[in-house]
């Protein structure tokens, strides 16, 4: 398998202002922008997460197939690993 990287620019002025801003890093920063969250809250939302910001966990593809399974783990006494 042949992996593909992909190479973000720097984005200096906008690293810096939410460098700046959230008195983190600016490579923190960089990774923050990198992952498409560019503004300071986006970035406030992602570095400190709250309940009330969690999606409903049903929006999972497949989440009510990998709930029977844990079910039957524990049904059977097997060790569950997540």
């Amino acid at each position: 398998m042949n992996t593909i990287w992909r190479i973000c620019k720097p984005e200096n002025v906008l690293a810096h202002a939410l460098s700046h801003e959230l008195k983190i890093s600016t490579l923190t920063a960089q990774v923050l922008i990198n992952r498409g969250i560019r503004s300071v809250g986006e970035s406030d939302m992602f570095l400190n997460p709250r309940l009330g910001h969690l999606r409903d966990p049903m929006e999972i593809p497949d989440i009510d197939r990998a709930a029977r399974r844990v079910l039957l783990a524990k049904e059977k006494g097997e060790k569950i690993l997540v």
